[in-house]
């Protein structure tokens, strides 16, 4: 876990808060910040940051690195009763202005003042919120709120205790967390069923849900053949049809966007077990999956792979039923 969560206000393109014309940040991308704001040499490279403006939070990034600009000048706007820099504009009552110490004013002193501009990049590692996601889950979770801060702190409980899965992905620069490889014995492949069978022949997997986990940890919450991370969407898929345990290796795993594991258990989609590469039945070469056909599979740099015996079997089973669908009734 990095050292501190940092909360980052940003509204995008030419952001204010407070005592100057504002920011020019890419809310997915980089927050930008100078020496006049509070915390501004707390936030360090390898920090968890959330971006949030004054209603949502946008996403959650790890800092990868934190670029410094002298020599810059900046107009910087104050109360003119007691000087501070923090103040709110109001939008219907009047005077206009109000400072956090409590003087109301209407025209603001203006200055223009040499700083130094910090850039924070956290492109790689970016990830999305879901649309609308409220600020006041945040209420419990900061260290010392004011509201006038652009940069405070937030107990790093927050992203274990309400998005774990999220957590997961933002351990490296390139945004996943990856498991060590496992140190098990090889996934071989057994004709054995030991599956549980309930009432006629229907079977269930007591540890589906532990096996894609599994999965997450090893290859990251990516799909294998597309660039979707969304939990949600993402499946466990057996390479080896599920008959016991043993069959639930991760090296007998792929994760697949859920229309793709469909098509996969359907043998409609192959995966070469030379090359990893994907190929297609004849039925999809027409369709909107035929850019997948030729498309390697992406494991994330994770350093695993998936069972050569295991794709050696279903590669198999799919040539011959993609042979059985050429040969003419």
């Amino acid at each position: 876990m990095p050292k501190h969560l940092w909360i980052l206000k940003s509204k995008g393109e030419k952001s204010s808060f407070g005592g100057n014309d504002g920011y020019d940040d890419k809310p997915d991308a980089y927050y930008i910040y100078d020496n006049f704001v509070p915390n501004h040499n707390k936030l360090k490279e390898g920090d968890y940051v959330l971006i949030a403006d004054k209603k949502y939070l946008h996403g959650f990034a790890v800092v990868d690195h934190i670029a410094v600009t002298e020599g810059l000048e900046k107009k910087r706007y104050s109360c003119p009763v007691c000087g501070i820099k923090e103040h709110s504009a109001r939008k219907t009552k009047t005077p206009k202005y109000k400072c956090r110490k409590g003087h109301e004013f209407e025209t603001l002193n203006e200055e223009i003042t040499p700083i130094r501009e910090y850039r924070a990049d956290y492109s790689t590692s970016f990830i999305n919120l879901p649309e609308k996601t409220s600020v006041q889950l945040l209420n419990k979770y900061y260290m010392n709120r004011n509201r006038y801060y652009s940069i405070q702190r937030a107990m790093p409980s927050f992203l274990e205790e309400l998005f774990p899965d999220l957590l997961r992905q933002l351990g490296s620069p390139a945004g996943v967390v990856l498991r060590p490889y496992m140190t098990t014995d090889p996934y071989k492949p057994s004709e054995k069923d030991e599956r549980a069978f309930r009432t006629g022949r229907s079977y269930y997997r007591p540890d589906q849900s532990k096996f894609r986990s599994d999965l997450f940890g090893y290859y990251g919450i990516k799909c294998m053949l597309t660039d979707c991370t969304v939990a949600t969407a993402l499946e466990a898929s057996h390479i080896c049809c599920y008959r016991g345990d043993e069959d639930n290796h991760c090296e007998n795993g792929l994760l697949l966007r859920r229309d793709l594991h469909a098509l996969y258990d359907a043998d409609l989609l192959g995966i070469c077990p030379s090359d990893l590469k994907v190929v297609l039945s004849r039925e999809l070469m027409n369709t909107e999956y035929s850019k997948f056909n030729g498309v390697t599979l992406d494991l994330n740099n994770s350093g695993c792979r998936p069972s050569t015996g295991a794709l050696e079997i279903r590669w198999k089973v799919f040539l011959e039923k993609s042979q059985r669908s050429t040969v003419p009734s």
